[in-house]
């Protein structure tokens, strides 16, 4: 009886081996298709945003993007370019390998695109979003979510928000503020946590969307200040309205 026990332990070992190196080996495969799909990405969105016009070249700060007019944003983003969504459809086809790939999400993105890099924290280029002019956007599959950052002189008072709009509209009320644009809630932990890397002594305050039914935005700022330290404030309506 002895013996058996000692057999069925020794396979039993061995079989707990063999799936831990068979996980492992899944683990690293996954890893790796990750890793691909993500430099991928970082090529594909530099050649979108190399290829892009400036936006003075299309508007103004009094004749602004229609979106950016839709939201009352009389201003100008810098490092936010414009393309055309064909040629920004073409780029994308081109990558994949398809002739008519056209940028879906949720319709079909139309005219003049805004281009919105995004950058990790060592200032590498990871991704961008696309922004049509009815309000629908795009982001590259497989791009590594980092963040975006509308300039200022200092570093120590940082506001951290979702969107384009909302980060834009917040820098015009606060003109001392560094603003970061997470692009979504489910990152504003990420781009709380990468800023805190970078500068401990930095004061964050995250402008959390107000997602009235699902409450999306108030649950990720608590969980990033939970993790992170800062504060979180979210009146009642959206934060553009306020523009």
């Amino acid at each position: 009886l002895c013996k058996v026990e000692k057999l069925i332990k020794i396979e039993f070992k061995k079989l707990v081996k063999k799936a831990l190196e068979a996980n492992e080996i899944k683990r690293q495969k996954a890893a790796e298709k990750l890793k691909q799909e993500r430099e991928f990405a970082s090529k594909l969105a530099t050649k979108i945003y190399n290829e892009s016009d400036f936006y003075t070249q299309h508007y103004t700060a009094e004749n602004p993007h229609p979106y950016l007019k839709k939201k009352n944003l009389y201003t100008i983003i810098n490092k936010v370019k414009i393309i055309k969504a064909e040629v920004a459809s073409k780029l994308v086809g081109d990558a994949y390998g398809k002739t008519n790939y056209k940028l879906f999400a949720g319709s079909e993105l139309k005219g003049d695109l805004l281009v919105i890099p995004m950058y990790n924290i060592s200032g590498e280029f990871t991704s961008l979003q696309l922004i049509d002019i009815n309000g629908t956007k795009y982001f590259l599959k497989g791009g590594a979510k980092s963040f975006f950052e509308i300039n200022a002189p200092t570093f120590n008072n940082v506001a951290v928000a979702e969107g384009l709009a909302t980060g834009a509209s917040i820098k015009l009320a606060l003109k001392d503020y560094k603003v970061f644009i997470s692009f979504d809630a489910g990152n504003l932990s990420n781009t709380v946590g990468e800023l805190v890397k970078a500068n401990s002594n930095v004061k964050i305050t995250i402008f959390a969307d107000n997602d009235k039914e699902s409450h999306t935005g108030e649950i990720h700022a608590k969980k990033a200040i939970e993790a992170h330290g800062g504060k979180y404030i979210m009146p009642p309506p959206d934060y553009n309205d306020f523009n």
